[in-house]
């Protein structure tokens, strides 16, 4: 009972540590930014759509516009970092898919589409783009926007939100879609998804070959809120009722963390798959958040488009460099840094008492769940200290680490790798 009660302890605080922090002023103050989009490989630059279609390449710090069409959805694409695509769609004759080779220093039209909405580029096979329309249904193109096929039937709604495609392990596509009458997937033909007859604004998933799929939908009734699949998309569940959602966001660090954004709630996070939900406003001008954005390359950031601005938010494990935990007879010093590269060496020091040195420290590395990693031998060659170098593989997430000696925790630390 005491081990299952430290577990549940532990998840409190964790909950607690991860959205401790607040959402901080990016830029396009008092512009209602509806859609924005992160370069993969350089964190610094960013697109958001108020007006007209913004770029920064300097964090937010200056802004210019690069084209006077506000975007209803920026995609960059996967395989090519300067290539840029964003949709436009009023009901006007330049409707259509945009496309951007230099970064988005200049665009051309690369598809007429009347009410152009959504697009989508799936990592697998980044050759096939997915473009939606509100009243022209799902397009498809296999040669990376050079022919375009008409990529739905007759029964399928015609207003199209949101589109994904994931590769099943079986290598198997699975295509769904979010549409003014919920959503639907492709049996070949198309077919609605039982239950999930609201309208489906966005859909998300945390990665290739996972079954999770998450989808916000709803139009201001008590069965609005943020829903997911586990098998793909086929069958669908409730994790939280809130009115007027848009948009939804896993976190490409952890599937464990999910951020929900609403247009009277703000934000909601959840840091274990849904089970459960917190809001996190602090920081933000009003309660209405139309969109968010992650950039792969410093995944600890999440950006949210407002009615007043760009914020940020980190995903913040409350680690510090250093960190203290106090016993009944010594402090026990644990250092480490909080943000590790996959790939790279981890060095941790653990400050320990004088008539310790030469005694050897046990370290296990743990996931959220608790499941051991990796664990070791650290050897206090110090007369106040053990050092250890670690070379981690270990996948982007959130991470704790314990440092123990005779089967007593000495330290415990949250690190996360990115």
């Amino acid at each position: 009972m005491k081990h299952f009660l430290s577990v549940i302890i532990f998840a409190v605080v964790l909950a607690n540590i991860i959205h401790a922090g607040q959402w901080e002023y990016v830029g396009l103050q008092d512009q209602v930014i509806k859609t924005l989009a992160i370069s993969p490989v350089n964190s610094t630059c960013l697109f958001g759509s108020g007006d007209s279609l913004y770029k920064t390449t300097d964090g937010g710090l200056t802004w210019i516009s690069v084209s006077s069409f506000p975007a209803n959805d920026i995609v960059f694409h996967p395989g090519k970092p300067d290539t840029v695509y964003y949709t436009f769609g009023v009901g006007s004759y330049s409707d259509g898919l945009y496309r951007s080779t230099d970064g988005g220093d200049s665009w051309d039209i690369l598809h007429w589409l009347g009410m152009a909405y959504s697009v989508f580029i799936p990592t697998y096979a980044d050759s096939m783009i997915f473009l939606s329309s509100l009243g022209n249904s799902l397009w498809l193109s296999y040669d990376y926007g050079q022919n375009w096929t008409f990529f739905a039937d007759s029964a399928l709604d015609d207003s199209v939100f949101s589109v994904i495609a994931v590769e099943q392990a079986n290598l198997e596509e699975s295509y769904i879609c979010g549409t003014q009458s919920g959503i639907w997937y492709c049996f070949n033909p198309w077919l609605p998804v039982g239950g999930t007859n609201l309208p489906a604004w966005k859909l998300d998933y945390y990665q290739d070959h996972y079954s999770w799929i998450w989808a916000v939908m709803g139009n201001g009734s008590y069965s609005d809120g943020c829903y997911y699949s586990t098998d793909y998309g086929i069958n669908w569940e409730v994790s939280n009722y809130f009115v007027f959602p848009q948009d939804i966001l896993v976190s490409k660090a952890d599937s464990e963390i999910i951020f929900a954004g609403s247009e009277g709630y703000g934000v909601m996070i959840s840091t274990d798959q849904g089970d459960s939900w917190q809001p996190a406003n602090q920081g933000l001008p009003d309660s209405t958040v139309w969109c968010f954005a992650q950039s792969s390359s410093l995944p600890g950031w999440i950006y949210a488009g407002t009615n007043q601005g760009i914020y940020r938010y980190q995903i913040s494990t409350g680690v510090e460099e250093t960190g203290r935990i106090t016993d009944n007879q010594f402090d026990y010093l644990l250092v480490i840094m909080p943000s590790v590269v996959k790939g790279s060496a981890v060095e941790i020091v653990v400050e320990i008492p004088v008539d310790w040195a030469g005694k050897n420290l046990n370290y296990f590395i743990c996931d959220l769940s608790g499941r051991i990693i990796l664990n070791d031998i650290i050897e206090s060659t110090y007369q106040d200290k053990a050092i250890l170098n670690v070379h981690t593989e270990l996948n982007p997430g959130v991470y704790f680490i314990n440092i123990e000696q005779n089967r007593k925790i000495l330290a415990t630390k949250l690190f996360t790798v990115i």
